[in-house]
């Protein structure tokens, strides 16, 4: 499993501010902004012994028109936690960046000795 880098409150309050953002954009995809008067986000970051968790409380005030039913809110929510959980591997997992060096520093060794091979037989021969 990737292990979560130590977070700063630097960190806490990027995550927290990015999926803001995500869940707003998903919110609006699923929903017409004319159909909407009121969107509230709460954010809830708990981070403690290197472990994240995240709790979002989300209050829809729709147009006394609207059609939108609790379903079509909890599948933009459930998307916008999809797309964050690849916003947080992708920018605070230690994993990741260890796996891209070593797969960096390998490629090199393989061309270096590639490389070697092909010169020792252009000698040899």
């Amino acid at each position: 499993m990737s292990k979560l880098k130590i977070l700063s409150q630097d960190d806490l309050s990027t995550i927290s501010d990015a999926f803001g953002e995500i869940l707003e954009k998903e919110v609006s995809k699923a929903i017409s902004m004319k159909e909407l008067e009121d969107l509230d986000l709460d954010i809830t970051l708990n981070y403690e012994n290197k472990q994240l968790d995240v709790d979002v409380d989300v209050g829809v005030l729709f147009d006394e028109l609207s059609q939108i039913t609790q379903d079509q809110i909890m599948q933009a929510i459930d998307e916008a936690y999809m797309k964050f959980d690849s916003y947080i591997d992708d920018n605070f997992f230690f994993l990741k960046f260890y796996v891209l060096l070593f797969l960096i520093i390998l490629l090199t060794i393989v061309l270096l000795f590639h490389k070697k091979v092909f010169i020792y037989k252009i000698i040899y021969y």
